[in-house]
């Protein structure tokens, strides 16, 4: 499932990618605010002008840790959620 999100992010000086810290999707109809429990990895994509960074989180859950990637597409600006 991907869904475009918006996202709670810190652009610190001198770092090479923003980090996120929460996002906002839209789950049944409801708007949900999830805090990014940890960045397990990132991935600098770029293919055809289109840089990409790519972020393995976790957050916790009901029922133990949930996975899934937030992709920042630099250019537009723009956040994505993957699961």
């Amino acid at each position: 499932m991907k869904q475009d999100v918006d996202v709670l992010a810190v652009f610190e000086t001198g770092a090479e990618y923003p980090k996120p810290v929460r996002f906002k999707l839209l789950e049944n109809g409801i708007k949900k605010t999830v805090s990014v429990g940890r960045i397990t990895d990132v991935d600098h994509l770029g293919a055809g002008g289109m840089l990409r960074y790519e972020y393995k989180c976790e957050s916790p859950g009901s029922n133990g840790n949930i996975d899934y990637f937030l992709s920042y597409y630099y250019n537009s600006g723009r956040w994505e959620l993957r699961r």
